[in-house]
């Protein structure tokens, strides 16, 4: 967890501390009609292109191939044409098949012995393969992370929206690999007002996927019951301009949320968030400015 991440998730542990002290308040003031109002709103912030210097070095392949991975390559001579090697029959057991051969001599004539009879020997049988090594992709990802994070106890009570509340629009660089890209949340943090102040939590956190000129896989489903947040599938191609968005099912209703998100940048490039469903009628907010140039202009 790096500093910058240690900061906001101290930043939102205040504010939902703040909520439980101000809900309670909000509570004595309908009961004592004070005149005093208490407001405590934190608009919807997406903080996204932190310029990460590191490579994650255990993060997935998305190509797919490389010894780290156990997968092999095929060796191919100088013309492209794959390398044949003769490698040993086995039987069920593992053990070498055998068969019996004539000997032959240097001329390629089988020998006889005294009686005339061929000479024969028992020889291990043997097919012709492709040659494979273990294979070393060169490709290293280059995690970055975004943050999304909003509080609204002003109301009073708890807001309930569901299916997509946060969509991201993703450059799909030229120069991306083709392969699977995950975006994946991480420490999301949910609160409500009820009971004057309480942490929710998520029955179920479903990650998403971007297939960059590769065959997509079929979305999981979402359970039918529980809180979940899932997170969209998206086949493109290099070049492309996507939209993925956040969602949630079966929120039980909610004041505040603070989650990050990581992504490759090797591949992708965020260029847009915004609020967006139901969602977008209780925090509307659309961030066409990258952060990082807003604070170079300062």
């Amino acid at each position: 967890m790096n500093n910058k991440f240690r900061r906001t998730a101290a930043v939102f542990a205040a504010i939902l501390a703040a909520t439980m002290v101000a809900s309670g308040c909000a509570d004595k003031k309908n009961k004592n009609e004070s005149s005093e109002e208490i407001i405590l709103k934190l608009p919807l912030e997406f903080n996204y292109n932190q310029n990460s210097d590191s490579d994650e070095l255990n993060a997935a392949d998305p190509t797919g191939s490389g010894a780290q991975n156990g997968g092999y390559v095929v060796v191919t001579e100088p013309n492209g044409q794959p390398v044949t090697e003769y490698i040993n029959v086995t039987d069920a057991n593992g053990e070498p098949v055998t068969q019996i051969v004539e000997v032959t001599n240097a001329s390629g004539e089988v020998e006889k012995d005294a009686s005339g009879q061929p000479v024969t020997k028992v020889v291990e049988v043997t097919e012709a393969a492709e040659k494979t090594e273990a294979g070393g992709s060169s490709y290293s990802a280059k995690i970055d992370s975004a943050n999304i994070q909003w509080v609204d106890i002003s109301t009073g009570k708890d807001f309930v929206f569901n299916d997509n509340f946060f969509t991201v629009y993703f450059k799909v660089k030229d120069t991306a690999a083709d392969g699977v890209y995950d975006i994946k949340i991480t420490e999301p943090s949910f609160s409500s007002i009820v009971n004057g102040g309480t942490v929710v939590v998520a029955d179920k956190i479903m990650d998403g996927k971007v297939f960059i000129s590769t065959d997509a896989e079929e979305q999981p489903s979402v359970p039918d019951s529980g809180f979940t947040m899932y997170t969209d599938y998206i086949a493109c191609k290099q070049g492309d301009e996507i939209q993925l968005s956040f969602n949630m099912k079966n929120n039980p209703g909610i004041v505040g949320m603070n989650f990050w998100f990581e992504y490759d940048k090797n591949a992708l490039e965020i260029v847009r968030g915004r609020a967006s469903g139901d969602y977008a009628e209780i925090a509307n907010a659309d961030f066409h400015e990258n952060p990082q140039n807003t604070e170079a202009k300062k």
